[in-house]
């Protein structure tokens, strides 16, 4: 806590509240992302302060107010199937051990990637993590091949 009190706090919080109010405004297709930052800065009545446009800070917030909540439900799906377990066809310890070390690193990951989420909506347009979710996400697939083909042997 500062001197000032949590007051940057608190307005991450209000305009995280808003973001979602705003998507459940609009579900179907939102509001775009320009109109977002002119709809938080009005509703949190920033112009006052001279803001014309302030980001949400929040990404579900972020998907919710600009592209929809069909858009939202896209993306968690898209996060829940990535680390979605195999039919494991196999009776191989040592593989299914090796398969649930890569899958728990891609469970991890994602945690990792949604709690960074609460802070920047830009973390969904870094590089770095979206390069690593891709070599996690192939690490993950490379030891479901390995296990198949090893299991046949």
């Amino acid at each position: 806590q500062t001197i000032e009190g949590n007051t940057s706090d608190n307005v991450r919080g209000e305009l995280s509240i808003e973001s979602i109010k705003i998507g459940l405004e609009n579900p179907l297709f939102g509001i775009g992302a320009d109109e977002l930052h002119l709809q938080l800065a009005q509703r949190l009545k920033l112009t006052y302060y001279g803001f014309k446009q302030i980001d949400s800070h929040f990404l579900i917030g972020y998907l919710a107010g600009s592209s929809g909540l069909i858009v939202l439900f896209i993306f968690f799906l898209f996060l829940i199937r990535l680390q979605e377990r195999p039919p494991l066809r196999w009776n191989n310890p040592v593989a299914a051990n090796d398969l649930f070390k890569r899958r728990l690193l891609i469970i991890l990951f994602i945690v990792l990637f949604i709690v960074r989420s609460f802070f920047t909506r830009e973390i969904l347009y870094s590089p770095t993590f979206v390069g690593a979710l891709g070599l996690i996400y192939g690490y993950y697939q490379l030891g479901i091949r390995n296990a198949a083909y090893f299991t046949r042997r």
